[in-house]
C-alpha cells in the first residue's frame, strides 16, 4: 500500500512538472519562423499540394541540416505540412509539448539516480528531482531551442537520449540488485538511444560518453563483472571508437574543406570555443535578456592565445576543470558528473567540426548534466547533514539562494517568452542588442519591410550592403516590390565585390528571391541584370565553392523562366558536374521538353533515371516523377507522330 502511494506520488510530481512547463511556455506563442526554418521546411509547400509519397520522400531526404538525414523530426514536420507557412504557432506548440515531455523524463532520470543516496528520504528525493527538472525546463537558455521551430531536432534527439539513459539506469540498478534483465535493458538503452537519437540529430552519438560519465561517478563504487566489461567495451566504447574514428578518417576530406566557407581557421575555432563554453556557463548561472537570443554571429573570434586576453585562461580553466572532475569523481561524484557530462556532450558541436561558433541550443542536452550533478550534491548535502556549522542551520541560506536563483531564471524566462511571442519586438530587441550582427540587422530590416516601414528598411539595407554586398540584392528586392523596373546604378559596383567576400548566405538568398520573382513574371529585366553580375562573381569566389552548385541551379532556373533554354541547360549541366542530383537532371528534361526537343528530353530522362538508380534510399522519392515524365514524353512523341 505504502509502495503504491510512493509510486503514485512520483508520477503525480512528474505530471505536475510537465504541466507547469507547458503552461508557462505557451506564453511564447504565436511568434514566427526564424533563420533556418525556411531552408529546412520549404519543401512542405510541395507536400501540402501534392500529398503523395514522391513529395514526402523529397521532403524527408532533402534535409540539409545533417549527414544522417534527421528523418524522425522531418517526418514530424511533414505531418504538419498544411500549417506551413501560415501557422508558426502550430509548429511551436508541438515543440513546447516535446519540451514538457523531456522535463518529465529528466525528472524520472534524476529521481532514479538519487535512489543511490540510500538514506535520503523518498519525498526529499522527489522534491529535489522535481526542482532540478523545473530549473532545467524553465531556464531561459532553452527558449531559443523550444521556440525555434527546426530545433525540434535537438528536442527529439534529447527525448530519445533521455529514454535511453532511463533504460540504462534502471537496467544498471536491476543488475546491481542481481536481476537477470538488467544487462538487456542497459544494452537497449544505449543502443536505442544512440540510433533513434541520431535519427533526430547527430549529437546522440555521444550518448556513450554520457554513460561513461555516469559509470565512473555515481556508479563508481559498483563491482564490475565480466558481463559488465563485455557490455562496456562492445556497447559503450566501440560506438565511440567508430564515431571518432570516422571523423579522424574523413578529417581531410570532410572537416578541413568546411573551413573554406568560414572566416576562422580550425585553430581559431578551437580557441574561440574555449571562451564560448565559459560564456554558456556564465549565462547558465546568471542569465540576462541582453545576453540571450538566436543571433550571435558577432561573437569575437580568438585569433591567438592572447587575442583576446581571455582565450588562454579559458582554455586552461577548461583543462583544470576536467582534471579536477577526474580526480574528485569518487569524493564529489555529482560535481564530477556535471563537468564530464557537460563537456562530453559539447565536444561535437563545440569541437573541430566547422560549424558556426555560438548557438544556445547546443546547451539543451549538456545542461541536463549540470542540473543532475547539482541535484546529486544537494541530496548528499542534506542526507549527510553537512548543513550544520556549529549551531547554524545552513539549510535556510541555501534554500534562500536556490529560491532566489529560480526566481531570477523564471523572471528572465517570462521576459524572453513575451519578447519571442512578438516577432516585430523580437527583431528590434536583437538589432539593438547586437549592432554588429549581420543576421540580427537583416532580420530587423526584413520585419520592417513586412510591417510596411519601407524607408527605414531601405536605410538599414543601405548600411548593411557596405559591410556585406549581398544585401544590395535584398535592397533591390524592395525596389522590385515598389514597381521599379531597373536596378540602381551603384548596385552593380556593389555586387562585383561578391568575388572576394567571406562566405555568406545573404547573396544566395538575394539571388533566390529574384529567381522566385522571375518565375512568376515579376521584375524580369532587373532579375536578369542583377544575376548576370552576381552569379559570375560568386562562381569566381573560392569561399563559395561549396555553393557553386546552387548558383548554377538558380541561374539556370532564371534563364528557364526567360525561355533562354540553351543557356539554362548549360547551367544545369554545370551543376550536375559538381553534384549528381536527380532534381537537376529532371530540370534538364524539363528544359529540353519546353524547348520542343522531345527526343533529347527522352535521352536526358534516361540519364536522370541512371542517376536515380545510384541513390540508396532517395531513389524511391523520384521514381514517380520519372514515371510521370516518361508518360508525358511518350504521349507527346505519339502525338507528334500522329501529327506527321
Amino acid at each position: 500500500m505504502f509502495r503504491s502511494a510512493k509510486n503514485h506520488r512520483i508520477y503525480l510530481i512528474g505530471m505536475a512538472v510537465v504541466g507547469v512547463v507547458i503552461a508557462i511556455y505557451l506564453l511564447g506563442l504565436p511568434g514566427g519562423f526564424l533563420l533556418d526554418d525556411s531552408v529546412n521546411l520549404r519543401g512542405l509547400v510541395r507536400l501540402a499540394e501534392e500529398k503523395n509519397l514522391a513529395a514526402l520522400g523529397a521532403f524527408l531526404f532533402a534535409n540539409p541540416s545533417g549527414d544522417l538525414g534527421r528523418i524522425i523530426p522531418m517526418l514530424s514536420f511533414a505531418l504538419q505540412a498544411q500549417a506551413w507557412p501560415g501557422s508558426p504557432e502550430s509548429f511551436k506548440f508541438v515543440n513546447i509539448l516535446l519540451h514538457g515531455l523531456n522535463a518529465g523524463l529528466f525528472y524520472l532520470l534524476v529521481e532514479r539516480l538519487l535512489r543511490r543516496q540510500r538514506d535520503f528520504g523518498d519525498f526529499g528525493r522527489q522534491v529535489v528531482a522535481g526542482g532540478a527538472a523545473l530549473i532545467w525546463a524553465l531556464h531561459p537558455l532553452n527558449v531559443s531551442t523550444v521556440l525555434y521551430v527546426v530545433q525540434r531536432m535537438t528536442e527529439m534527439s534529447a527525448f530519445f537520449m533521455l529514454i535511453g539513459l532511463l533504460l540504462y539506469v534502471v537496467g544498471r540498478q536491476v543488475r546491481e540488485d542481481g536481476g537477470r534483465h538488467g544487462l538487456p535493458l542497459m544494452v537497449l538503452g544505449v543502443v536505442g538511444g544512440c540510433i533513434f537519437g541520431a535519427a533526430c540529430k547527430e549529437n546522440a552519438l555521444l550518448l556513450p560518453l554520457v554513460v561513461i560519465s555516469i559509470e565512473f561517478t555515481v556508479f563508481s563504487n559498483f563491482q564490475r563483472s565480466k558481463e559488465w566489461y563485455f557490455w562496456f567495451i562492445s556497447v559503450v566504447l566501440f560506438p565511440l571508437f567508430l564515431v571518432f574514428g570516422y571523423i579522424a578518417w574523413n578529417f581531410s576530406i570532410w572537416i578541413l574543406p568546411g573551413y573554406e566557407i568560414r572566416n576562422f581557421s580550425l585553430a581559431e575555432r578551437l580557441m574561440t570555443e574555449c571562451r564560448v563554453i565559459w560564456t554558456y556557463l556564465g549565462n547558465f548561472i546568471f542569465p540576462v535578456p541582453s545576453s540571450l537570443g538566436l543571433y550571435h554571429d558577432d561573437y569575437p573570434i580568438s585569433r591567438a592565445w592572447l587575442l583576446p586576453m581571455t582565450t588562454l585562461p579559458a582554455a586552461l580553466a577548461l583543462m583544470a576543470s576536467l582534471l579536477i572532475a577526474v580526480f574528485t569523481r569518487k569524493r564529489f561524484p555529482g560535481f564530477a558528473l556535471a563537468i564530464l557530462w557537460y563537456l562530453g556532450s559539447q565536444c561535437l558541436e563545440s569541437g573541430a567540426i566547422p560549424l558556426e561558433l555560438y548557438f544556445e541550443h547546443r546547451n539543451y542536452f549538456p545542461m541536463l548534466g549540470l542540473l543532475l550533478g547539482l541535484a546529486w550534491e544537494l541530496a548528499s548535502f542534506i542526507k549527510n547533514k553537512k548543513y550544520r556549522w556549529g549551531s547554524v542551520d545552513g539549510r535556510w541560506p541555501l534554500g534562500t539562494f536556490l529560491l532566489g536563483w529560480f526566481s531570477l531564471l523564471l523572471a528572465v524566462l517570462l521576459v524572453e517568452l513575451k519578447t519571442w511571442a512578438n516577432p516585430d519586438v523580437l527583431s528590434e530587441v536583437w538589432a539593438n542588442e547586437h549592432p554588429s550582427s549581420i543576421r540580427a540587422q537583416s532580420y530587423f530590416a526584413a520585419r520592417l519591410v513586412n510591417g510596411g516601414f519601407i524607408d527605414a528598411a531601405i536605410s538599414r539595407y543601405e548600411e548593411l550592403q557596405k559591410v556585406e554586398p549581398g544585401f544590395a540584392l535584398l535592397l533591390a528586392g524592395i525596389d522590385c516590390r515598389m514597381g521599379k523596373i531597373y536596378p540602381r546604378e551603384e548596385t552593380f559596383a556593389t555586387l562585383e565585390r561578391l568575388n572576394s567576400i567571406h562566405f555568406s548566405r545573404v547573396p544566395l538568398g538575394g539571388i533566390e528571391q529574384f529567381v522566385d520573382f522571375a518565375e512568376v513574371g515579376r521584375c524580369m529585366p532587373m532579375a536578369s541584370q542583377l544575376i548576370d553580375v552576381a552569379a559570375p562573381a560568386l562562381l569566381e569566389n573560392a569561399a563559395f565553392s561549396s555553393r557553386h552548385f546552387h548558383v548554377h541551379v538558380l541561374r539556370g532556373r532564371l534563364r528557364f523562366s526567360q525561355r533562354r533554354f540553351a543557356e539554362a541547360d548549360v547551367d544545369f549541366l554545370a551543376a550536375l558536374q559538381l553534384r549528381s542530383d536527380v532534381e537537376v537532371a529532371l530540370l534538364r528534361v524539363k528544359t529540353a521538353f519546353f524547348s520542343g526537343n522531345t527526343p533529347r528530353a527522352m535521352r536526358l530522362l534516361q540519364e536522370a533515371e541512371q542517376i536515380n538508380s545510384t541513390k540508396k534510399i532517395s531513389r524511391h522519392t523520384y521514381a514517380l516523377d520519372i514515371e510521370n515524365w516518361r508518360n508525358l514524353l511518350n504521349k507527346n512523341s505519339t502525338s507528334e507522330l500522329n501529327g506527321n
